[in-house]
Protein backbone atom coordinates (compact mmCIF):
# COMPACT_ATOMS: atom_id res chain seq x y z
CA UNK A 1 0.00 0.00 0.00
CA UNK A 2 0.90 3.59 -0.59
CA UNK A 3 0.09 7.02 0.46
CA UNK A 4 1.31 9.90 -1.64
CA UNK A 5 0.74 12.96 -0.44
CA UNK A 6 1.11 16.50 -2.33
CA UNK A 7 1.42 16.67 -6.03
CA UNK A 8 4.09 14.34 -6.92
CA UNK A 9 5.11 12.95 -10.42
CA UNK A 10 3.25 9.42 -9.57
CA UNK A 11 4.32 8.07 -12.97
CA UNK A 12 7.49 6.33 -11.86
CA UNK A 13 5.61 4.44 -9.24
CA UNK A 14 2.28 3.90 -10.98
CA UNK A 15 4.39 2.48 -13.90
CA UNK A 16 6.47 0.13 -11.71
CA UNK A 17 3.26 -1.27 -10.11
CA UNK A 18 1.27 -1.74 -13.07
CA UNK A 19 4.09 -2.49 -15.41
CA UNK A 20 5.18 -5.66 -14.02
CA UNK A 21 3.68 -8.95 -14.66
CA UNK A 22 5.21 -10.59 -11.62
CA UNK A 23 3.09 -8.23 -9.41
CA UNK A 24 -0.59 -8.81 -8.27
CA UNK A 25 -2.58 -5.18 -7.15
CA UNK A 26 -5.61 -6.26 -5.24
CA UNK A 27 -7.90 -3.43 -4.37
CA UNK A 28 -11.82 -3.43 -5.32
CA UNK A 29 -13.90 -1.51 -7.97
CA UNK A 30 -10.56 -1.90 -10.44
CA UNK A 31 -12.53 -0.52 -13.34
CA UNK A 32 -12.12 3.30 -12.54
CA UNK A 33 -8.65 3.04 -12.00
CA UNK A 34 -7.76 0.77 -14.87
CA UNK A 35 -9.91 3.71 -16.91
CA UNK A 36 -7.60 6.08 -15.71
CA UNK A 37 -4.58 4.07 -16.77
CA UNK A 38 -6.54 3.22 -20.11
CA UNK A 39 -7.50 6.79 -21.09
CA UNK A 40 -3.41 8.00 -20.10
CA UNK A 41 -2.74 5.55 -23.01
CA UNK A 42 -0.26 3.54 -19.86
CA UNK A 43 0.27 0.03 -19.66
CA UNK A 44 -1.22 -2.68 -17.43
CA UNK A 45 0.57 -5.85 -16.90
CA UNK A 46 0.03 -6.79 -13.69
CA UNK A 47 -2.18 -8.83 -12.56
CA UNK A 48 -5.41 -7.58 -11.02
CA UNK A 49 -7.09 -9.25 -8.12
CA UNK A 50 -11.18 -7.13 -7.58
CA UNK A 51 -12.28 -8.44 -4.15
CA UNK A 52 -15.48 -6.90 -5.22
CA UNK A 53 -15.71 -8.61 -8.85
CA UNK A 54 -14.27 -11.71 -7.04
CA UNK A 55 -17.19 -11.73 -4.62
CA UNK A 56 -19.79 -11.42 -8.00
CA UNK A 57 -18.31 -14.80 -8.90
CA UNK A 58 -18.49 -16.15 -5.38
CA UNK A 59 -21.99 -14.52 -4.86
CA UNK A 60 -23.81 -13.17 -7.70
CA UNK A 61 -27.10 -12.41 -6.22
CA UNK A 62 -25.22 -10.85 -2.77
CA UNK A 63 -24.78 -7.22 -1.99
CA UNK A 64 -20.86 -6.27 -3.22
CA UNK A 65 -21.01 -2.79 -1.80
CA UNK A 66 -17.45 -2.69 -0.07
CA UNK A 67 -18.47 -1.63 3.08
CA UNK A 68 -21.02 -4.19 3.19
CA UNK A 69 -18.00 -6.92 2.52
CA UNK A 70 -16.03 -5.93 5.29
CA UNK A 71 -18.60 -5.86 7.70
CA UNK A 72 -19.78 -9.05 6.84
CA UNK A 73 -16.60 -11.44 5.97
CA UNK A 74 -13.96 -9.06 7.92
CA UNK A 75 -16.69 -7.50 11.04
CA UNK A 76 -14.99 -4.46 10.19
CA UNK A 77 -16.69 -1.14 10.28
CA UNK A 78 -14.73 0.89 7.78
CA UNK A 79 -14.39 4.63 7.68
CA UNK A 80 -16.51 6.00 4.94
CA UNK A 81 -15.83 9.16 2.55
CA UNK A 82 -19.30 11.35 2.60
CA UNK A 83 -20.35 12.96 -0.94
CA UNK A 84 -20.14 16.59 1.25
CA UNK A 85 -16.37 15.87 2.70
CA UNK A 86 -13.30 17.67 0.57
CA UNK A 87 -11.48 15.42 -1.71
CA UNK A 88 -8.56 13.47 0.11
CA UNK A 89 -6.06 15.62 -1.03
CA UNK A 90 -7.64 18.51 1.29
CA UNK A 91 -8.02 15.59 4.37
CA UNK A 92 -5.18 16.40 7.18
CA UNK A 93 -2.77 13.42 6.62
CA UNK A 94 -3.58 11.33 9.75
CA UNK A 95 -6.98 10.89 9.42
CA UNK A 96 -6.11 10.11 5.00
CA UNK A 97 -3.51 7.77 5.73
CA UNK A 98 -6.11 5.75 8.60
CA UNK A 99 -8.38 6.03 5.79
CA UNK A 100 -6.76 4.41 3.02
CA UNK A 101 -4.86 2.34 5.52
CA UNK A 102 -8.21 0.33 6.20
CA UNK A 103 -9.21 0.08 2.86
CA UNK A 104 -5.81 -1.44 2.28
CA UNK A 105 -6.20 -3.85 5.37
CA UNK A 106 -9.46 -4.68 4.26
CA UNK A 107 -8.79 -5.27 0.47
CA UNK A 108 -5.89 -7.72 1.14
CA UNK A 109 -7.72 -9.62 4.11
CA UNK A 110 -10.53 -10.07 1.75
CA UNK A 111 -8.56 -11.12 -1.12
CA UNK A 112 -7.63 -13.90 1.00
CA UNK A 113 -10.78 -14.99 1.75
CA UNK A 114 -12.11 -14.59 -1.35
CA UNK A 115 -9.30 -16.42 -3.31
CA UNK A 116 -9.48 -19.60 -0.87
CA UNK A 117 -13.59 -19.47 -0.43
CA UNK A 118 -12.98 -19.41 -5.09
CA UNK A 119 -10.76 -22.56 -4.74
CA UNK A 120 -12.80 -24.21 -2.47
CA UNK A 121 -16.16 -23.42 -4.97
CA UNK A 122 -13.81 -24.59 -7.61
CA UNK A 123 -14.60 -21.19 -9.53
CA UNK A 124 -11.16 -20.06 -8.99
CA UNK A 125 -10.62 -20.55 -13.16
CA UNK A 126 -14.13 -18.58 -14.02
CA UNK A 127 -12.24 -15.86 -12.14
CA UNK A 128 -8.81 -15.65 -13.42
CA UNK A 129 -9.93 -17.04 -16.69
CA UNK A 130 -13.17 -14.69 -17.69
CA UNK A 131 -13.58 -12.17 -14.78
CA UNK A 132 -10.49 -10.86 -14.23
CA UNK A 133 -9.52 -10.10 -17.89
CA UNK A 134 -13.57 -8.51 -18.41
CA UNK A 135 -11.93 -5.89 -16.19
CA UNK A 136 -9.62 -4.27 -18.44
CA UNK A 137 -12.11 -4.94 -21.41
CA UNK A 138 -14.99 -3.06 -19.38
CA UNK A 139 -12.60 -0.15 -18.58
CA UNK A 140 -12.01 0.30 -22.10
CA UNK A 141 -15.67 -0.04 -23.32
CA UNK A 142 -16.10 2.85 -20.68
CA UNK A 143 -13.77 5.48 -21.80
CA UNK A 144 -14.74 4.41 -25.95
CA UNK A 145 -18.48 4.61 -24.97
CA UNK A 146 -20.87 3.05 -27.55
CA UNK A 147 -22.45 3.78 -30.41
CA UNK A 148 -26.23 3.89 -30.23
CA UNK A 149 -28.52 3.25 -33.92
CA UNK A 150 -31.08 5.79 -33.34
CA UNK A 151 -32.90 4.90 -36.81
CA UNK A 152 -32.79 1.61 -35.75
CA UNK A 153 -34.17 2.41 -32.03
CA UNK A 154 -36.71 4.82 -33.41
CA UNK A 155 -37.78 2.11 -35.80
CA UNK A 156 -38.33 -0.24 -32.79
CA UNK A 157 -40.43 2.06 -30.73
CA UNK A 158 -42.59 2.53 -33.97
CA UNK A 159 -42.83 -1.85 -33.75
CA UNK A 160 -43.73 -1.54 -29.94
CA UNK A 161 -46.17 1.40 -29.88
CA UNK A 162 -48.01 -0.80 -32.76
CA UNK A 163 -47.91 -4.05 -30.84
CA UNK A 164 -48.71 -2.20 -27.84
CA UNK A 165 -51.70 -0.54 -29.79
CA UNK A 166 -53.13 -3.97 -30.88
CA UNK A 167 -52.64 -5.70 -27.27
CA UNK A 168 -54.91 -3.00 -25.68
CA UNK A 169 -57.18 -3.46 -28.19
CA UNK A 170 -57.86 -7.21 -27.72
CA UNK A 171 -58.04 -6.84 -24.18
CA UNK A 172 -60.83 -3.74 -24.94
CA UNK A 173 -62.13 -6.08 -27.30
CA UNK A 174 -62.58 -9.31 -24.53
CA UNK A 175 -64.27 -6.95 -22.14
Amino acid sequence: AYYVSGEKNLSPLLDALYGDKNKEIIGHHFKRDLRYRLREDEKIESRIFDVTQAHYVIDPDGNHDFPYLCAKYLDFTIMEKDKKDPPLSEWEEEKALNYLGERAICNFLLAEGFKSELLGLDLDSVYAKMDRPMLKILAQMELNGILINKEYLKELEGEFENQIFLLEKAVEDSV
